[in-house]
């Protein structure tokens, strides 16, 4: 036999899922000890659980003959129904006697089917299963949600984790909608993004598709302060940072709006700029090649030493395609007239040397060892 009462008090020292409710039909009203059941659980293990609460109508057995160790009233299930034991309907506009707190999961679809299951509290936090095929939408997701907002949801656009503010990783599925291409992966969040590996590498890699693209777009709207906003940054502190081009046709450019390094895969090396080019080292430059060494300056060309001498190394040394040959002694000391005129040297004042002034080296805005880039 059942009896239709409601729940009183779920207090339960034995917490053993046991409570109290009261029927109108049974022994006149009194607060009754109710066993909880549960379609799928294992004592001391777990399963479904879901005990009533305090003010929902039940449906409970009624055991005639129990032995010493039975209750005599085993929970069934909830009524949902608007106060069904003293017949007079709550009036309430918002009113729904199959309630889902989400708002993209309604138990019911619109033609008037249940399309939605759910298993959750009464603030909303749990799990909605949803399979909605209707003229204006198809909808087919499985939600877990937290009573703050934050979800899991796994469905027709794939794998989505949302937090209530909004941030969100997304893995489409196949097929793309409108704010994904298919099997896509999407991490948006408002602020700091990190990724860690303590005990190994990060590899990313594309095989058959197409760039790999860092961009930084930021207008510095959000930044700490100064100049921390619009950087990339690349950091070793321990070993090298390399950029390999491997291909033969394949080039490394370094390139802003007014100049631009390129070394390509033959082996050269170009550097063009708009503005000029500054050596500046606190000991030597040296520059060696296997073929000529060419240095033109179209409004002129110095080469000067502040302390030392200017040394001219060569078997033939040319001025304006003339040999320059020293065969009366140094320049300035004349020529002997027993000499020849093999060469004829007088005094001539050149321009001072350009005094070398020792570059100066500080940290950079990141603190980085001193002389880092």
């Amino acid at each position: 036999m059942f009896y239709i009462g409601e729940v009183e008090s779920v207090i339960d020292s034995t917490e053993s899922g046991e409570f109290i409710a009261k029927f109108p039909k049974l022994d006149n009203n009194k607060p009754q000890r109710v066993t909880y059941t549960s379609p799928f659980c294992k004592a001391n293990a777990g399963g479904f659980i879901a005990v009533p609460e305090v003010g929902d109508q039940i449906i409970a057995l009624y055991n005639e003959n129990p032995t010493s160790k039975e209750r005599p009233l085993y929970y069934h299930s909830t009524v949902i129904k608007t106060d069904l034991v003293t017949g007079n309907p709550t009036v309430r506009k918002d009113f729904k006697p199959l309630r889902s707190n989400d708002t993209k999961a309604q138990i019911y679809g619109e033609e008037e089917k249940p399309v939605t299951q759910t298993f959750t509290n009464t603030f909303g936090a749990g799990l909605y299963i949803q399979r909605d095929y209707s003229d204006t939408k198809i909808s087919n997701n499985v939600t877990l949600k937290a009573e703050s907002g934050d979800e899991v949801n796994v469905g027709s656009l794939g794998i989505q984790l949302t937090t209530s503010e909004g941030d969100h990783i997304c893995l489409t599925g196949a097929e793309s909608n409108d704010t994904h291409s298919g099997r896509t992966l999407s991490i948006e969040t408002r602020s700091l993004q990190e990724y860690k590996c303590l005990n190994s590498d990060i590899r990313h890699r594309i095989v058959d598709g197409g760039d790999y693209l860092i961009e930084n777009n930021s207008t510095g709207l959000f930044s700490i302060s100064g100049k921390w906003w619009g950087n990339i940054r690349l950091k070793s502190r321990y070993r090298n940072i390399d950029l390999a081009a491997l291909a033969p046709t394949s080039n490394v450019n370094i390139i802003t709006q007014g100049a631009r390094i390129q070394v390509d895969g033959t082996g050269a090396v170009k550097i063009e700029t708009i503005g000029s080019i500054d050596f500046n080292a606190a000991q030597d430059i040296n520059m060696t090649a296997g073929g000529s060494v060419n240095i033109v300056g179209n409004l002129g060309a110095q080469i000067g030493s502040q302390t030392g001498a200017a040394q001219v190394n060569a078997p033939t040394v040319f001025v304006n395609n003339q040999e320059l040959a020293f065969n009366a002694g140094p320049p300035g000391a004349g020529v002997p007239s027993d000499a020849g005129a093999a060469c004829t040297s007088t005094p001539i004042e050149g321009q001072a040397a350009i005094p070398a002034v020792p570059p100066v080296i500080v940290p950079n805005d990141y603190n980085d060892p001193i002389g880092a880039a």
